[in-house]
């Protein structure tokens, strides 16, 4: 694919990252109004890996069904896991909720760690923190809204197919 680093293998999962891929970082220190060389680039991983932890949700809720994970792509627009389709309504719900309840243990760690020692001294920290907490949320509401292409957009397909059968 055109635009893609070559595959890294994380527990043979191979991850490809598009060029695109700091764009949401970049959103997020437009929003801001900070051009710091620093908290730019901080907010480009924190993102960065904000979207990795959520398409690590989905790879490991596929893997607990014996799916196979083909692969993770990351890029400006998000990510996707790539992986055979779950067969179960259950599957379904563990599989498109997987990146959810990533971002979710993500926030409440890092709200934890505000709560114990305060927020950050340190650019980087900062940025990593805002990212796990507020965009976080924003990228959790999107997510969940039955919006094309979404998580909740699988979600609610599921949950409806299950009321029709039963």
């Amino acid at each position: 694919m055109t635009g893609y680093s070559k595959p890294v293998s994380l527990k043979g999962i191979p991850v490809q990252i598009h060029w695109s891929f700091p764009t949401g970082g970049l959103f997020v220190a437009l929003i801001l109004g900070d051009w710091n060389l620093v908290t730019v680039t901080s907010l480009i991983a924190a993102y960065t890996s904000l979207i990795l932890v959520h398409e690590l949700g989905h790879a490991i809720a596929a893997r607990s069904y014996s799916l196979k994970v083909h692969g993770i792509l990351i890029t400006a627009a998000g990510g996707w896991c790539y992986a055979d389709n779950p067969q179960s309504t259950a599957s379904s719900l563990v599989f498109y909720g997987g990146g959810l309840i990533a971002q979710f243990i993500l926030f409440v760690g890092s709200v934890m760690y505000l709560y114990i020692y305060g927020s950050p001294t340190s650019i980087i920290f900062n940025c990593f923190i805002l990212v796990f907490t507020f965009v976080n949320i924003v990228l959790f509401v999107i997510n969940i809204y039955p919006f094309e292409s979404t998580d909740g957009k699988h979600l609610w397909n599921t949950l409806e197919s299950y009321k029709q059968q039963a």
